[in-house]
């Protein structure tokens, strides 16, 4: 399926659960909005319209891009792309999701990365401080990862492992 296609398709699933969504809620607004207390800040009733009907869109374009990243589930980045790339290297993102039993839209999210390096960016050789960024972090969301996995929990849990972050780094590729 072309890219374009695969974006649209995301975009049209997302705005059509947005309008079912409202046409179910549509009814009980009545109810209890007008009664919670609101900040001095609120934004008009009319605002929302629009800015939920973004939200949907972006969420749709957000989820075909996810799409066709995943068509390819490794980068390889060529020599010479990056002042630290000194020979070709396949690189790849971890992602896990456990869904939430009680909490839909409430995230938990766990994340490290690996781009330890020494002071020579072209050695990849010799030693580098990669407990210090951040192979703690990557053991961490790992582990928490294999703990957690046996559990229902009630939030939504997001467990990130991924490629380098820093300046002229890969992750500028992603």
């Amino acid at each position: 399926m072309n890219k374009y296609l695969k974006i649209i398709y995301c975009v049209a699933i997302c705005l059509t659960v947005g309008y079912l969504s409202s046409n179910v809620t549509q009814s009980s607004i009545t109810t209890w909005y007008p009664i919670i207390k609101k900040p001095v800040y609120n934004p008009p009733n009319w605002v929302f319209a629009p800015v939920w009907t973004l939200l949907f869109i972006m969420m749709g374009i957000a989820a075909g891009l996810i799409w066709n990243k995943l068509e390819t589930s490794k980068d390889l980045v060529k020599k010479g792309d990056g002042t630290r790339i000194v020979h070709d290297v396949e690189i790849v993102n971890v992602v896990a999701i456990q869904k939430g039993t009680k909490f839909p839209n409430r995230f938990i999210i766990m994340s490290g990365d690996i781009d330890s390096r020494v002071s020579d960016p072209t050695d990849f050789t010799s030693d580098s401080p990669g407990a210090n960024d951040n192979a703690s972090g990557m053991a961490g969301t790992i582990e928490a990862a294999r703990v957690l996995s046996k559990y229902k929990l009630i939030t939504v849990l997001f467990m990130l492992v991924y490629r380098a972050k820093n300046k002229d780094s890969m992750a500028e590729k992603a």
